[in-house]
């Protein structure tokens, strides 16, 4: 490495190899300058929390998961307007709804179940309804894309024998 004060080399340190596992324990950093022992399990279930999002089948489940629930439908997509209060009391909030999404979905799927049952803590609850609200996020815009371009080029109906009235 060259400094860059100076333009001469420096020698850097080699790095110095963690400590031993211990079987069925991982430690996890909290901060700086601590760290807490952790069973296997619990690490596996907040780290390497990875969704394919490519499966049209998952989408699919998730988009009828909000449809098929009027209450998530209601607290994720309010129609305009009043709307109940979660501060006062009423209704619950968008989290909680995204949460609901993440048990309907993942409780009993093949593949993200077992990752899923091992969910604890509310960090781990934080980790996997951040799937969730980032996916309706990217669904969400790519839908408002779509309906933009379909409008300015009228992409959408080619022929007058397309249209259905």
């Amino acid at each position: 490495m060259v400094n860059p004060t100076k333009g001469e080399k420096v020698k850097q340190e080699p790095r110095v190899p963690e400590k031993p596992k211990r079987p069925g324990k991982s430690r996890m950093k909290i901060s700086d300058t601590e760290e807490v022992e952790t069973s296997d399990n619990e690490a596996k279930a907040s780290k390497g929390l990875n969704i394919n999002w490519d499966d049209e089948a998952l989408n699919w489940a998730l988009i009828s998961a909000i449809t098929d629930d009027a209450k998530i439908k209601q607290g994720l997509f309010p129609p305009p307007g009043a709307n109940v209060s979660t501060k006062n009391g009423g209704g619950k909030s968008k989290t909680e709804h995204q949460w609901a999404l993440c048990v309907a979905l993942f409780t009993e799927h093949p593949v993200y179940s077992p990752s899923f049952a091992l969910v604890k803590t509310a960090k781990d609850k934080e980790r996997w309804v951040n799937k969730i609200k980032n996916r309706l996020k990217n669904m969400i815009t790519k839908t408002h894309e779509y309906i933009e371009e379909m409008g300015q080029t009228g992409a959408g109906i080619e022929r007058e024998a397309d249209i259905n009235i």
